[in-house]
């Protein structure tokens, strides 16, 4: 037999093939790997397959044999993370995580990491080329999160890293100070008055993932006269929801309006008329008190 065959995992780098000459008049006259000599038996090996080849001469320095070896050095661990989604309120107590490696009997762990808090996911073994994990993200704190995978056999380990946004937060909603407007009428002032109207679009929202978002409000049609809290909402791409209050007060400003009715001239003497006079009762009784508004 003059083929042999032999593999080592990655983590070996070279082998030590001594050959064993029977015949003690024979000698090795060639000793190569992949065409490169070889010394001191020091065979290093490329990823890959590697060939070596001995050559023996006979003691009559005429007749040789070569023998050959065909070593396989591994490949390297490898394993890979696919693109992580947006952590959110939904997914964020069972996070799932999924990739693939290149080798059987591999373990792999995953660490979420924000600052100083971190949550890691049980080993998950990679069957068929993939794996998948699940870790609980809920006690991490919004906005970018360090994800870290770890392979490992007995033999060596590959570590490979992302990042992720997570975003459970609502926008940030911005709103004018409250205001005071006076009645338009008994039932209050319309939402389309120049101070409420600019007092409603004056809110704004501002989101840490989306940037500036759009804000949306429950103001009535009309405002009754007292005091009435606004509130004021945006919400993100996630579906997450912030919020904030104002007030609008309305309130009588406008003093009662007298209609006095015209002057009337009545005929008397020169002692005057008395107050009971009918005429003049029926002037007075023709005034008016009245409001602009309330």
């Amino acid at each position: 037999m003059t083929s042999y065959t032999g593999s080592v995992a990655y983590p070996t780098s070279s082998v030590s093939l001594v050959p064993t000459l029977t015949d003690s008049f024979a000698s090795i006259s060639e000793y190569t790997v992949d065409g490169n000599a070889v010394t001191d038996n020091a065979v290093s090996l490329a990823v890959g397959s590697n060939a070596v080849s001995i050559t023996v001469t006979a003691e009559d320095a005429t007749g040789t044999t070569t023998y050959s070896v065909a070593m396989t050095r591994a490949e390297a661990l490898a394993i890979a993370l696919a693109a992580p989604s947006v952590i959110t309120t939904a997914n964020q107590d069972a996070y799932g995580l999924s990739g693939t490696c290149n080798m059987t009997g591999v373990s792999v762990v995953v660490t979420l990491a924000s600052g100083s808090a971190s949550a890691s996911s049980s080993a998950a073994a990679c069957n068929d080329g993939t794996w998948s994990a699940t870790a609980d993200a809920s006690s991490l704190a919004d906005g970018t999160v360090t994800v870290t995978a770890v392979g490992s056999t007995d033999l060596e380990t590959d570590t490979v890293t992302s990042s992720v946004n997570k975003d459970t937060t609502g926008p940030a909603v911005s709103v004018p100070a409250s205001i005071t407007v006076d009645a338009d009428s008994a039932d209050g002032t319309p939402a389309s008055n120049a101070a409420i109207a600019a007092f409603l679009e004056e809110a704004t929202a501002a989101d840490a993932t989306d940037g500036s978002v759009a804000v949306t409000n429950d103001a009535p049609a009309v405002f009754p006269v007292g005091a009435t809290t606004v509130t004021f909402s945006a919400s993100d791409v996630l579906g997450n929801v912030g919020s904030n209050t104002a007030v609008v007060t309305v309130e009588d400003q406008s003093p009662p309006v007298i209609d006095a009715p015209a002057v009337f001239v009545v005929l008397g003497t020169e002692a005057g008329l008395p107050a009971t006079e009918q005429a003049i009762v029926d002037f007075i009784d023709r005034k008016s008190v009245g409001r602009e508004r309330v």
